[in-house]
């Protein structure tokens, strides 16, 4: 969440049990983008893994190479 949406929330918070609508609607909001956000960088990161993998099957098929 940036400031300014922390800030707003803040002043939605200061205002009582009337802006609990508003609040949950800013915390939903958040969430779905906060998620959509986990599931491209799982992404990101199983294209790094198969990368990876690949890489290292390249340097295991190359003769007199060890690595760790």
């Amino acid at each position: 969440m940036s400031i300014a949406a922390m800030q707003s929330f803040a002043r939605l918070r200061a205002g009582g049990d009337s802006t609990v609508g508003d609040r949950l609607a800013m915390l939903r909001d958040h969430r779905s983008r906060l998620a959509e956000r986990i599931r491209s960088l799982q992404q990101n990161a199983a294209a790094l893994d198969e990368k990876i993998d690949h890489d290292e099957r390249l340097l295991d098929e190359q003769p007199g190479t060890d690595h760790v």
